[in-house]
Parts: structure tokens; sequence; C-alpha cells
């Protein structure tokens, strides 16, 4: 399994502005620092989730992995990442990878609980079951060929309703690319897509390119 949630305390936490969809720098072991979205954020009880994609032996995937209750760490943050809803509205959706799901559960926790939000996670089979732990729901799309073909597929099957919604976008960079193409080619307004590419599939260097351009509202 790939999707690993990690819970992580601290005495200082409640004294931490932390608005859904901030992000901080975490240390990893070794001098290495890595970006992630609190899933939830508790300052009350001092606590915040993150969820780690498990993948190859980089880094992180190998600090989560081998990590141990009561061990130590520090991060720096939170700093302002991608935007929660503000303003009422009617309808959201989500598009992301296994990337994405603690921003996923942050944006939903920070929505009023009479807005709908669809949710839609692309991520190996073997991976899905990760996300019935999770205190949200998430339709598992099964990746099938190219990473984030059959998100897209998903996506042009679903009807968009009507009136002034919002969706956002994140994962892999070519992907929001093309669901943001797909959903301007809807009618949908560029207001109306909230994006924030984590990786590329080509790189960093391909990321940040697009992100100044073509992913640049």
């Amino acid at each position: 399994k790939h999707i690993l949630r990690v819970r992580i305390e601290g005495e200082q936490f409640d004294q931490l502005a932390w608005s859904p969809g901030d992000k901080i720098k975490l240390h990893v072991g070794d001098g290495n620092m890595r970006s992630y979205t609190p899933a939830q954020f508790n300052p009350t009880e001092k606590w915040m989730d993150l969820i780690f994609h498990l993948h190859g032996n980089g880094p992180a995937s190998e600090w989560a992995s081998s990590l141990k209750g009561g061990e130590e760490t520090y991060f720096m943050g939170p700093a302002k990442s991608m935007a929660s809803i503000t303003t009422h509205r009617p309808w959201t959706m989500f598009f992301g990878d296994e990337t994405t799901i603690g921003l996923a559960q942050a944006l939903k926790g920070a929505l009023p609980t009479d807005v709908e939000m669809h949710i839609a996670i692309e991520l190996e089979a073997e991976d899905q079951d990760a996300l019935k732990q999770l205190p949200i729901s998430i339709q598992p799309i099964i990746r099938e060929g190219i990473h984030g073909t059959t998100l897209l597929q998903h996506a042009k099957q679903l009807t968009i309703p009507e009136g002034d919604g919002a969706i956002w976008l994140s994962g892999e960079a070519n992907t929001v690319l093309s669901l943001r193409t797909f959903f301007l080619s809807q009618g949908l307004e560029r207001s109306q897509l909230l994006i924030k590419p984590y990786w590329s599939i080509k790189g960093k260097a391909d990321r940040k390119q697009l992100e100044r351009t073509q992913l640049k509202n």
C-alpha cells in the first residue's frame, strides 16, 4: 500500500494561524524538506494529520514508511498555497491524484455542510481501500494506462451543475492542464477553476514552466 496517514503533535500548535489549503515544509530527515498540505489541523488538541503518498525510494517516502511513534521532527509554516472558498458556492468539485488527498480533505472540511463536493482521485487499484479510512467521501478513479487519462475520462462523463460553482484541479501538472482545457471548453469561467499542480511526470522544470504559462489564470 502507498497511502499513509501520519499525525504530528506539537505544544505550540495552538499559536499557529492555519487555513485549509495552507502548506508546511516538513523535515523528512538528513536535512531534506518537503511541502505538504495538512489534511486536518486541530489547534485545540494540538495535532495535525498529513497524508503521504509513498513512492519509490525518495527521502520523504523512506522517512514516512519507517516512522515510529514518538519520533521528533520540525516544520516551517503554515504558508498560503491553495485557497479555500470564502464565498458561498452552490456546488464544488475536486480532481486530483494520490498526492492531493490531504488537500482534498482540508478543502472539504472548510466548506459549509450544505455544500456538496464531488471528489475524484485517480490512483492505483491497490490503494483504493485507503480512501475508505478517511472521514470524507472520495470516488476512487482506478488508473489505466497513462497518468491522468482515466481521471479526464471520468470528468467528461460528469454532468456539470448549473450556477457559479468551483472546481479545484491539483496533482500532476499535465493532467491539470488537460482538465482545465476540458472545463473551459464546457463554458466554465477561469475564475471557477482553482488550480495547484504539485508535480509533473516530465520533471520539476516542466511543472514550473506550465505554472508560468498555460496554467496561469
